[in-house]
């Protein structure tokens, strides 16, 4: 199963812009799962934040280095839009890029380059549900921007038959 670590921006100007954030990371990271990756998603790191009783604290630097540990054991990096105005991405990127570790700046571009571990036949757009196995995964004009899915549309991939009923039709 390939390891991807999961790079994009996770501070913003805004709590609801880092809301975002998080939320596109942490769907970036269930669609690595569906695929049959086996992401990292630094923007759970919240989660141990809320885990902590009185007295305990993480800095900021705990958290990076943590996650660069991950990063160095990734077989890939996926890069979420938005990165340009991240330092601690382009940081990310650099570190990848000197231990050889590939960087994707799509979820197509991963796909195509490190092939998801389950069957392609399985893989289906939720907007056309074309299977996505006729070709190199883009045969149905897939968007590449997390925080629609990866569709065609405002769909995801899926490993099922059944269309996401939480998914509105046009």
């Amino acid at each position: 199963m390939h390891k991807v670590y999961i790079a994009g921006p996770y501070s913003s100007d805004s709590v609801i812009g880092g809301l975002n954030n998080i939320r596109n990371g942490l769907r970036a990271a269930a669609e690595l799962m569906l695929l049959g990756y086996s992401p990292y998603c630094p923007f759970a790191d919240h989660l141990f934040c809320l885990q902590l009783r009185e007295g305990e604290k993480l800095e900021v630097k705990d958290y990076y280095s943590a996650s660069l540990e991950w990063l160095y054991v990734s077989n890939a990096v996926l890069v979420l839009p938005g990165y340009e105005k991240s330092t601690g991405v382009k940081k990310e990127i650099e570190i990848a890029l000197l231990n050889d570790i590939p960087v994707f700046y799509s979820l197509v571009d991963l796909m195509n380059h490190m092939p998801p571990k389950i069957s392609k036949e399985k893989i289906r757009c939720h907007d056309c549900m074309m299977n996505v196995a006729k070709g190199p995964f883009i045969d149905c004009s897939i968007s590449e921007n997390p925080a629609q899915g990866y569709g065609c549309g405002k769909g995801v991939f899926k490993k099922n038959e059944e269309k996401d009923s939480s998914i509105s039709e046009r």
